[in-house]
């Protein structure tokens, strides 16, 4: 972990505006200096999933984030500019094959660390009809140790945490939009 085995990690918690992510770049933005300011700064902030664009499905292929490049763009000169390290949510990023829900990581420096787009998507919100399903698993490194990434549904699936354990992970980054009716079955699987 750090030297002295202590981790200071900032949630960021934000009311996503489906449909408008002009309007959530400029909270989050709003949100990233909040969680860098004061005392303890943070040697790593955590986003939320789909904080770009909500999850506003029926017009994700018009404005989801193409490539992920405006996140990008932020996340880094943000990470780069307060040497911090960001787990980025997660953000509807389009791709020539489709929309994914990608997770961006980037190290104190700006620089992308690791990605990981979402592999198992939820019927129940229809969401296999206008999301492409990730193929790789997530892993990254902080502060010295190694860790996994899983997007929300992905938490019902124990053989991908169980993979990322078997392959070193001590810390998982979970990003989700849990319904509250089901807190606690997000607090189980956790």
């Amino acid at each position: 972990m750090t030297t002295k085995n202590k981790l200071l990690i900032a949630l960021v918690q934000m009311d996503v505006e489906a449909g408008h992510p002009d309007e959530n770049f400029k909270k989050l933005e709003v949100m990233l200096e909040k969680a860098a300011a004061g005392n303890d700064k943070p040697h790593l902030i955590m986003l939320p999933e789909m904080w770009n664009t909500g999850y506003a499905l029926e017009e994700i292929s018009e404005i989801a984030d193409r490539g992920g490049e405006r996140t990008k763009a932020l996340l880094s000169a943000f990470s780069r500019g307060h040497g911090i390290q960001i787990v980025g949510g997660s953000i509807a990023e389009s791709r020539d094959e489709g929309v994914y829900n990608t997770t961006y990581v980037f190290n104190a420096q700006g620089e992308v660390e690791a990605q990981y787009s979402k592999i198992h998507l939820f019927r129940l919100m229809n969401e296999e009809k206008h999301l492409q399903p990730g193929d790789k698993v997530g892993s990254l490194r902080v502060s010295g140790a190694d860790a996994g990434m899983m997007i929300c549904y992905d938490i019902r699936f124990p053989e991908l945490a169980r993979k990322l354990a078997l392959d070193g992970a001590k810390l998982l980054f979970v990003p989700a939009q849990w319904p509250n009716p089901r807190m606690h079955h997000w607090r189980t699987l956790l």
